[in-house]
Formats: structure tokens, C-alpha cells, sequence
């Protein structure tokens, strides 16, 4: 099956002091200027980082850029973002995700580097906002990880996976901390439904989202 979904939630050994860093991290993202969806607003971080020996190796480049063929609103485009806060990072918790999804996936975690987006899309009022304004579609990464942390007053942003040909196979809403849906991005589509604010306040959901290639692809 080319979809998964798995509970990352940190184990009770984990400190809640970091889970702590972690949530308060998403309201200092900086905006994201590529992300043009009327009412709504998307805030965002990145970092590359892959495991060597048995350490963690951290990339100092933030560009990031997809083909055309993945994303026809922004593709071809050297898009540059602020690092994930080195507090974050710190943590471990990213990195301990990662490990759980190769170990879910079964491969070899020193094989891929990992990039990652922290991600949060803002709605205010009545307007509707979107995780993927580019639509059905997939990334051009070998695997990739939704993972939910935390949903405040919204409806809305189903995940939505699809097979080669557009079809809809299976829809979820993530809401639980650190619940994740993995996606082999070789053999399926994905997107997420509108979301919108509950009761015309301002609501937002945040997310990591972890792009898994082998090192050395592009």
C-alpha cells in the first residue's frame, strides 16, 4: 500500500518541556511570500538534516525548489526560508520522528536525507484557506510525512490520497499530536480539503511536513 498512518507521539519518557518548544515554535514561523490564498496565511520554517555514522548532520543551505511537473504554482523557483529554530531541533523530537518513520517504512535512515517544513496555515473570518493551493498532486520525493501537532479552532483539511490516476482512495483528518500520514510519493497523489475557521474567529492548523530522497538525488 502506498499510505500509512502512524501515531509519532513521543513516549512518556519523552519531557513535555520539549513538546512544549515545539508548539509555542509555530507562532514565531516566518511568513511564507509564495503563499497567495485570499483571507488566509501560511507560515513557515525549514531544515535538511540526514544521519551519518551515529550522528545527525545538519545542511546550512535553505533552498528549496521543486519542478513544474509537481508544483505548477511555484515550480522552478529557488525559494529560500528561515531555518528550524535550533531550540526545536534540540529537542530530538524531529530527529526521533524520522527514525520511527524509516523504521516504518523499513529502510536505511543513512541512506535519504530528510527535509522538513514546519508548517502553519492562518484563516481568518469566513474565508477559506489551504495546505496545498497547487491541488492534487505529488511532491517528486521519494516518501513523504504529513505529521500533525496541533489543530486550533477548524473544520475542514481532510487529507485526501489518491492513486496514479486521480482517484480517491482514502481520507482522514489529522488531529491528534504527532499523528502522521505517510505517503509513498512514487505511487500516490495527495492534497488537503479547504480549511476554515470556526465561528468566524481566526483558527490554524500546524503541521511538519518530512520529504524523504536518497542522497545524491536532486
Amino acid at each position: 500500500m502506498g499510505w500509512d498512518l502512524l501515531g509519532l507521539q513521543p513516549s512518556l519518557g519523552e519531557p513535555a518541556a520539549s513538546e512544549e518548544v515545539l508548539t509555542r515554535s509555530f507562532g514565531q514561523l516566518a511568513p511564507d511570500a509564495w503563499y497567495n490564498v485570499p483571507g488566509a496565511s501560511r507560515y513557515r520554517r525549514f531544515q535538511r538534516f540526514s544521519k551519518v555514522a551515529d550522528s545527525w548532520e545538519y545542511a546550512d543551505d535553505y533552498m528549496f525548489k521543486q519542478s513544474l511537473e509537481y508544483n505548477v504554482l511555484v515550480g522552478d523557483l529557488e525559494r529560500t526560508f528561515e531555518p528550524i529554530d535550533k531550540e526545536v531541533m534540540e529537542t530530538g523530537l524531529l530527529q526521533l520522528f524520522a527514525e520511527r518513520q524509516a523504521a516504518h517504512w523499513g529502510i536505511d535512515l543513512k541512506a535519504y536525507e530528510v527535509a522538513v517544513h514546519q508548517f502553519r496555515v492562518e484563516v481568518v473570518g469566513d474565508h477559506a484557506g489551504t495546505s496545498t493551493p497547487e491541488g492534487i498532486h505529488q511532491d517528486g520525493h521519494a516518501f513523504v510525512a504529513i505529521v500533525h501537532w496541533e489543530s486550533h479552532n477548524i473544520r475542514g483539511a481532510e487529507s485526501r490520497i489518491y492513486n496514479l490516476s486521480k482517484r480517491l482512495l482514502f481520507s482522514h483528518t489529522l488531529r491528534n499530536r504527532a499523528e502522521a500520514l505517510l505517503i509513498n510519493d512514487r505511487m500516490c497523489f495527495h492534497d488537503v480539503s479547504e480549511l476554515h475557521a470556526l465561528d468566524g474567529q481566526i483558527g490554524w492548523r500546524d503541521v511538519f511536513v518530512f520529504d524523504w530522497n536518497l542522497k545524491g538525488d536532486k
